[in-house]
């Protein structure tokens, strides 16, 4: 099981290796330290972090929250991607693979 240090450290993390330009993929993750199921929601997030390197990737606290909530979150845990809902709740370990996975392909084809 992870703290909620870890919460902290993800987001101030160096993000100097994600790609900054306006392609990148950004995910968004909206945890609670009083949300039982957001204890499953750190493997997933050491999931992107290990297998998703370039995934611009942030967690956010909502229990004393840096940054602005948006409006379409309203639950725990709610993963944001680019900026819209992606999952409400857990995704499954495939789940997340195989979207990341199919974005990234399709963000390199659309480079060649």
């Amino acid at each position: 099981m992870i703290s909620t240090q870890y919460n902290e450290l993800s987001l101030e993390r160096d993000s100097s290796n994600k790609a900054t330009d306006e392609n990148a993929i950004r995910v968004e993750i909206f945890v609670a330290q009083h949300c039982f199921i957001c204890e499953y929601t750190y493997e997933i997030i050491e999931l992107i972090e290990r297998d998703f390197p370039e995934i611009d990737l942030h967690v956010i606290d909502m229990t004393e929250p840096k940054e602005p909530i948006p409006e379409v979150v309203f639950a725990t845990p709610t993963y944001l991607l680019n900026g819209r809902v992606w999952f409400l709740g857990n995704p499954s370990p495939d789940q997340v693979i195989d979207q990341l996975s199919e974005l990234l392909s399709n963000e390199s084809d659309s480079d060649k």
